[in-house]
């Protein structure tokens, strides 16, 4: 969770319901503007509606003032939830711990990719990697791409190593080296069920397990984010059609937001069609552009498998294109693979950053076209008459 008030402030931990309505035996990180803490973390909930809309009474404050958050179900295991005072926004998920609840462990890390977010201004970054995790040493090694737009730092492919704990109640903790991704050290991990899937709740045959984590850098306050098993890293897995999305930042302050689809094809050519929501004309055209293509050839990284390239600066060059309003416009991405159904990127472009995810889309039979939608609705609205 991460919100603004007089600068950018992240959450994150773990607690317990019981009885479905107090909420009890919680630790919580807080990275407010740099200042970072733990604390214990208390409450209550109230019965959800029709809706699935309900509120939660907690100790978390924030300048000495509680926090009012409203959560709305999405699921069993899942709520989504946003801060409804008048002093500060946010917006945040919480998820359940199933087994990790109680029998959490070094074990429960394997390896692994993860994404950090980082808004909003001034302090915008964003990092994307990948570890291998070794349980009985608590070590790990790994890649990284790490873009601090606001710091003007760009670290492309990254050697990363360190070491992490995580205690049975699936609070834990990562610790980068210092100096080896720019200034992202310590990482608050918190696991959630190794049955869920993080970007999908509700499927649940594939992309299993993993963690929230939170950046308890004092430099970097408000960077959240998640971290995945990595179970898949062929390149041919990398193929099929793909939902994207991501949220930017130009290196000025302003945001920026793409989502689109794409195919990727088995040559390792993407093609595309999206939009993209540029309220602060970061690139020029229009507020809101639709239509836009989107057109690259990501590079295997043979030197680090699981990691692809869309450089101006490879051998042969093949950054990301985005034609928006009859302009080029290339950037710099990093991807890596999770598996072929789950990958994140990032672009590593000095004058803007954005992260995000693509995820492979499934059949899409049985979903209504758009007009017989309307033509149904429209029966329906008749019949009730």
């Amino acid at each position: 969770m991460d919100y603004a008030y007089t600068g950018p402030v992240a959450f994150g931990g773990v607690f317990s319901i019981t009885g479905g309505t107090t909420l009890e035996n919680g630790t919580v990180d807080t990275n407010d503007a740099g200042a970072v803490s733990t604390t214990a973390l208390s409450g209550t909930l109230s019965t959800f509606d029709s809706f699935g809309r309900g509120t939660i009474t907690s100790t978390l404050n924030y300048y000495d003032t509680p926090i009012a958050f409203n959560y709305y179900v999405v699921g069993p295991e899942v709520l989504r939830i946003i801060d409804v005072d008048s002093n500060d926004s946010a917006i945040g998920s919480a998820f359940g711990q199933g087994a990790n609840a109680t029998a959490a462990s070094n074990a429960s890390v394997g390896n692994s990719v993860f994404q950090i977010a980082g808004s909003p201004y001034p302090i915008n970054y964003g990092v994307v990697g990948m570890f291998n995790a070794l349980s009985s040493s608590a070590t790990f090694s790994g890649v990284a791409d790490d873009n601090e737009v606001t710091y003007g730092l760009q670290l492309p492919a990254s050697p990363i190593s360190g070491d992490y704990s995580i205690a049975p109640n699936g609070y834990g903790n990562l610790t980068i080296a210092a100096g080896d991704l720019g200034d992202v050290s310590v990482l608050g991990i918190y696991m959630t069920d190794p049955n869920l899937n993080l970007n999908d709740p509700n499927n649940t045959a594939t992309g299993l397990g993993g963690a929230l984590i939170a950046d308890l850098d004092a430099a970097l306050p408000g960077g959240v984010g998640i971290l995945i098993p990595q179970t898949d890293t062929a390149t041919t897995s990398f193929v099929g059609k793909y939902a994207f999305g991501a949220q930017g930042y130009n290196d000025f302050c302003c945001e920026f937001d793409l989502v689109g689809v794409a195919q990727v094809l088995s040559d390792g050519g993407l093609k595309g069609t999206g939009l993209v929501g540029d309220p602060f004309y970061t690139f020029g055209a229009s507020a809101t552009n639709s239509n836009v293509a989107f057109s690259g050839a990501p590079l295997p990284d043979t030197s680090n498998i699981g990691r692809y390239t869309l450089f101006s600066t490879n051998p042969t060059p093949n950054p990301l294109n985005l034609l928006i309003g009859g302009l080029l416009t290339p950037f710099d991405v990093a991807v890596y693979q999770a598996s072929g159904g789950q990958l994140f990127w990032l672009n590593e472009d000095g004058l803007s950053v954005w992260v995000g995810s693509l995820q492979q889309q499934g059949s899409l039979a049985g979903l209504p076209a758009p007009g017989a939608t309307k033509k149904n609705a429209a029966k329906a609205r008749g019949s009730v008459r």
